[in-house]
C-alpha cells in the first residue's frame, strides 16, 4: 500500500478520513502522509501497515482514541503544510496586480471569466439541447469536472476554501 493509502486508512479507521484526505491532495502529501504514519506507528507499537490498521480496527479502543487525539494536536502544522501551495498561488497574483500590463494584471480574471462562460454554456448546452445517446456518459463526465473541480477551483481560489471539521466520533 502507497504512503499516501496507508496514511487515509488509517484516517478512516480512527474516523478522521475526510479531514486527513483533504491533507493529502497537495504537494505535501507525502510527507503528511508520513507523518501520519510514524504517529501510528509509534502509539501502536506497529510498523506494518496491515497491523497498524489491525490494531486501529474497530474504531473505538483506546489505541485509536490516541492517534485520533495526536492527529488533531498536530492539525495545525498538517494544514500549514497542505495549504501552503494555495498561498504561493495568492502571492503570485498580487506580484501579477503589482505589474504594468493589462494582460498581466487581468490575466486571472480573464482564465477565470472565460472557464465560468464556457461551464456555463455547456451546462446550458447539455441542458437544453439532446444528446446523440452514444454521448450522454461523455457529457455526464465533463459536467461533472466542470461543475466539481473547475467551478469549485475559481471560488476556492477567490473566496478561500474551507475546512470542514471532524465530526465528535465518541471517542
Amino acid at each position: 500500500m502507497s504512503l499516501i493509502g496507508t496514511a487515509l486508512a488509517i484516517g478512516n479507521a480512527i474516523g478522521l478520513g475526510e479531514l486527513v484526505g483533504n491533507w493529502l491532495g497537495g504537494d505535501n502529501g507525502s510527507d503528511i502522509a508520513q507523518n501520519i504514519i510514524k504517529t501510528a506507528e509509534s502509539i501502536t507499537n506497529k510498523s506494518m501497515p496491515d497491523d497498524i490498521l489491525t490494531a486501529l480496527d474497530d474504531g473505538k479502543s483506546e489505541v485509536s482514541a490516541k492517534v485520533y487525539e495526536q492527529i488533531l494536536a498536530n492539525r495545525a502544522e498538517y494544514e500549514r503544510m497542505a495549504f501552503i501551495d494555495k498561498r504561493d498561488a495568492r502571492a503570485m497574483q498580487l506580484k501579477a496586480l503589482d505589474k504594468h500590463g493589462w494582460f498581466a494584471k487581468n490575466f486571472l480574471y480573464l482564465y477565470a471569466t472565460f472557464w465560468a462562460l464556457y461551464s456555463a454554456a455547456y451546462f446550458a448546452g447539455v441542458t437544453f439541447f439532446s444528446l446523440p445517446t452514444g454521448n450522454l456518459r461523455f457529457a455526464d463526465l465533463i459536467l461533472g469536472f466542470i461543475m466539481g473541480t473547475v467551478i469549485g477551483g475559481i471560488i476556492s481560489f477567490f473566496y478561500g476554501a474551507s475546512l470542514k471539521q471532524p465530526k465528535q466520533t465518541g471517542l
